[in-house]
């Protein structure tokens, strides 16, 4: 079973916590990592920042400290969790989409995902949107939390239906 979060010390008899944190995320890129140490040096900070601590709590441990990061390190994998299921049931969605472009289009009927390949109803909708919003400021994370996608994911989609970045389309569509 994945580790989800690995809580350590920094200082260790046989392997530092920097190193096993290190070593963890080898394996498991997504682990979240809570440093507790009693080290306030900022060199030793500096490392945790480096590997992506989620959090760094000093010794004497505070017991409602360490129990606030872990609650908000759950509270991040179910968010995390749920964004993955989403997108991977979209992914699922978008992927059926061709079949029945296919029927509407050999009954002589037309369909938006059609022109912008398998993903054109999603990029359609979002084009839409943005057409709705140009008076305000609109970054593709905003667009990409709204419509329960990563920015990244979002983005790509985008650039392969319409053949231009998104930023490039909002440029020309103000």
């Amino acid at each position: 079973q994945q580790i989800d979060v690995l809580v350590t010390d920094v200082q260790m008899p046989n392997m530092s916590g920097l190193e096993l944190a290190r070593k963890a995320k080898q394996r498991v890129s997504d682990m979240r990592v809570m440093f507790v140490s009693g080290h306030r040096d900022f060199h030793y900070v500096k490392e945790a920042l480096s590997l992506q601590a989620y959090s760094y709590v000093l010794k004497p441990v505070d017991d409602q400290e360490l129990v606030e990061a872990l609650v908000r390190v759950r509270r991040d994998l179910d968010e995390s969790r749920k964004r993955e299921a989403l997108e991977l049931e979209i992914r699922r969605t978008l992927n059926r989409e061709p079949s029945a472009d296919a029927g509407a289009a050999a009954q002589g009927g037309s369909n938006t995902a059609s022109a912008g390949g398998r993903n054109g109803k999603l990029i359609a909708q979002i084009q839409s949107h943005l057409s709705e919003r140009l008076s305000r400021q609109i970054t593709l994370k905003e667009v990409a939390d709204e419509f329960a996608f990563s920015p990244n994911y979002l983005g790509q989609l985008f650039k392969e239906s319409t053949g231009r970045t998104f930023h490039e389309y909002l440029v020309e569509l103000r």
